[in-house]
């Protein structure tokens, strides 16, 4: 019967190491899992434009000339978001294709 309550009591204080492990590290590690969470959604929506974009509007040579110009504007001034340089160039890249978009329409519509 003593073994049985040791074994007992030994499996519940691993069960409380283990468990305090588990919340030291997910306070260290929040902020990263977070801001990965955050780059995500936000990679994953711009792809989503893009995607539209180059397969229903046939806008690839845009998103190629946006991406070299995004590349060498953030080589330039470095990242001006607080989020991963991939997704700073993603949203400059897709930001670079609405303006010229939005150029190219106005001119059109001014002829």
């Amino acid at each position: 019967m003593d073994d049985e309550l040791n074994e007992l009591i030994m499996s519940i204080v691993a069960l409380v190491i283990v468990a305090a492990a588990v919340a030291i590290f997910s306070v260290f590690f929040l902020p990263a899992i977070f801001e990965a969470l955050l780059n995500g959604v936000i990679l994953y929506f711009v792809s989503l434009k893009a995607y539209a974009d180059i397969t229903k509007r046939k806008l690839l040579k845009k998103y190629v000339f946006s991406a070299v110009v995004s590349a060498i504007f953030i080589a330039i001034v470095g990242n001006m978001f607080p989020v991963w340089v991939f997704t700073t160039w993603a949203l400059l890249t897709v930001f670079v294709v609405v303006l010229t978009n939005i150029v190219q329409t106005k001119r059109s519509v001014k002829h």
